[in-house]
């Protein structure tokens, strides 16, 4: 049976795509929302939930893929 693995490249290239998805809700959310309390805590979840993507989910599925 030919095993598979994906290519180490792909998960630098999704962290990147992750990191400018942040971005961009944390500068809709600035733009649009006039209230500094809902804009903090919208951020801190878009930071934490990247986070989590970028260095829990993401490897751990990457690791799991033959």
């Amino acid at each position: 049976m030919k095993q598979y693995v994906p290519d180490r490249r792909c998960l630098s290239t999704l962290r990147l795509i992750i990191t400018a998805i942040a971005v961009i809700i944390i500068a809709a959310a600035r733009y649009f929302l006039p209230m500094d309390n809902v804009v903090f805590y919208i951020n801190l979840g878009t930071i934490a939930v990247a986070c989590f993507e970028m260095f829990v989910h993401l490897p751990l599925y990457f690791w799991s893929i033959s």
